[in-house]
């Protein structure tokens, strides 16, 4: 039943334009915000999104992946891909071996709609952005994370990336 639902969601999404609320009934600020998550600041619990875990990165300008080879989260600045922090030295990750069976993800736009991207999530908007989940203090609101997790972290007002071993803080 889970499958049959995500099928008709995957089809269907990337024929509406609208604003997305994970885990919650609806999005707190519509005219700024394209996806929220239910999280410490709207009375959700603290969550990290994951990032896809990849060996050899495809993308476009302002996509992030964290690369399953070296621990190490990458974007794209519109020329090449860029690290976000230091190796990880101890840990190796899982990177998934065999393709995707679906050949698109979701798109989540207030804009025309292209499917032609290498993405399984795209937001797509000019004048709307996706607040991360945002977490206390990452250290004591997520004790186990995921290689590849990513937050707001409220404690040292910046964004959380763990790449399996540390946690790296941008702001």
């Amino acid at each position: 039943m889970k499958n049959h639902i995500l099928r008709i969601a995957l089809f269907t999404a990337p024929l509406l334009c609208a604003q997305v609320a994970i885990e919650q009934e609806y999005v707190s600020n519509p005219t700024t915000t394209i996806l929220e998550f239910h999280d410490v600041d709207n009375g959700g619990v603290a969550k990290g999104l994951i990032l896809p875990t990849v060996a050899n990165p495809v993308g476009q300008a302002g996509a992030i992946v964290f690369d399953g080879t070296n621990g190490t989260f990458l974007y794209h600045n519109a020329t090449a891909w860029v690290s976000m922090n230091e190796p990880a030295e101890n840990t190796t990750f899982a990177v998934p071996t065999t393709p995707d069976l679906t050949t698109e993800g979701v798109i989540i736009s207030d804009n025309s709609i292209s499917t032609t991207d290498p993405a399984v999530l795209k937001l797509d908007s000019d004048q709307k952005v996706m607040i991360l989940p945002r977490v206390e203090n990452v250290e004591t609101s997520l004790p186990n994370p995921a290689p590849g997790t990513m937050v707001y972290d409220k404690a040292s007002k910046s964004i959380a990336i763990f790449n399996g071993e540390y946690w790296y803080f941008w702001n």
